[in-house]
């Protein structure tokens, strides 16, 4: 199910391409937080945050290759595209699911409580103190902007819980109907965001965390040893 959905907002990614490139927020020019990135049924995500959800997805996979003693190479293929392509086109389905629910908010009152909102604070304030420079550089959001995005996804999270509470299953059948009639139109800034830079590898990880060791050089006694074996 999963790939299917993948599969159909990577279409709507190919088309909705097809008639960008003009309009003023589509100015290569204007900040990231103007710019126009992607457009899901006519709400609109903006450079900055689709770069926040595509460098962090670069980051975790890169993460968790590495603590398998691996560097992924974002050009190999895997399951048709490469693994950049399964990875842009996963976040992208991730934020067309969050548009989704967001926008269904007022049909069921939904807003943060104050420990909501203290925990939206708090991961913002993580995020700054905790998250690796080379990271943050690459995304380059603001905290106020940030924070919009952490609100919304808590709010799109509760959307979903709720409608599950109420029946089970519902959520994704309702996110299912969404996306077979939303119109999804991806801009070329969004293509223009690549993988090809590592933001953590292998070798620096290695180095930073004393990890990596060097082979001991075979002495003659280690030879004698192994002879009179």
């Amino acid at each position: 199910m999963r790939k299917l959905l993948i599969f159909t907002i990577c279409i709507g990614l190919v088309m909705g391409m097809a008639g960008c490139g003009c309009g003023s927020k589509n100015d290569a020019t204007l900040p990231d937080n103007e710019r126009l990135a992607i457009t899901v049924d006519g709400n609109e995500v903006f450079l900055d945050e689709a770069k926040y959800y595509a460098y962090s997805s670069q980051a975790t996979y890169e993460v968790y290759f590495i603590s398998e003693g691996k560097e992924i190479d974002w050009n190999a293929k895997v399951e048709g595209t490469t693994w950049q392509g399964m990875v842009k086109g996963q976040t992208l389905d991730d934020i067309c699911r969050r548009e989704c629910f967001y926008a269904k908010k007022d049909d069921y009152n939904v807003k943060l409580e104050k420990e909501e909102k203290e925990e939206v604070d708090k991961k913002v304030k993580n995020y700054f103190s905790e998250t690796s420079e080379k990271l943050k550089n690459k995304i380059g959001i603001s905290k106020r902007k940030l924070k919009e995005i952490f609100t919304k996804d808590a709010i799109a999270q509760k959307m979903e819980d709720i409608m599950e509470a109420e029946e089970k299953g519902s959520a994704g059948k309702y996110y299912k109907d969404f996306i077979d009639d939303a119109s999804v139109n991806c801009e070329k800034c969004w293509s223009d965001i690549n993988f090809g830079e590592h933001i953590f590898n292998l070798k620096e990880v290695e180095e930073d965390t004393g990890l990596a060791t060097e082979v001991p050089e075979e002495t003659d006694e280690d030879v004698q040893v192994e002879s009179a074996e």
